[in-house]
């Protein structure tokens, strides 16, 4: 709740360059919420893709990394929160992390295959 409710002191800074990234990256954690996991992923990547400089690129790729992980699909949640951690290493976000999901990280920046989406291991940059 508090990120999204951070998501109004965003606004101000924004407001006609980039209207709609606030409301997609809220459309995706609401759908997240809701375990609506292929709704969040795909709301929450079309920021990322629309607003690739987006003052909420930090929560996007953490709650995208989130709903790979919850939907079971290690090698995407480990690359977006890869990419979190690399891209944010001071957020205090990266405490909120679960244990297996770093493990995850750690197991893709050594280069190990992931399963995806029905544990199927898929080689990693593929």
């Amino acid at each position: 709740m508090a990120v999204v409710a951070s998501c109004a002191f965003v606004i101000p800074a924004f407001s006609a360059e980039q209207p709609d990234d606030c409301q997609s990256f809220i459309d995706g954690f609401e759908a997240y919420k809701q375990k609506d996991f292929d709704t969040s992923q795909g709301k929450l990547r079309g920021v990322l893709e629309k607003y690739p400089d987006s003052p909420l690129r930090d929560v996007v790729l953490f709650w995208l990394a989130r709903s790979y992980y919850k939907n079971g699909n290690q090698l995407e949640a480990a690359r977006y929160m890869s990419t979190f951690a690399r891209e944010y290493p001071d957020s205090p976000l990266l405490a909120l992390v679960e244990d297996d999901l770093n493990g995850l990280v750690v197991r893709y920046e050594k280069g190990e295959l992931l399963p995806t989406l029905a544990g199927k291991a898929a080689p990693l940059g593929g």
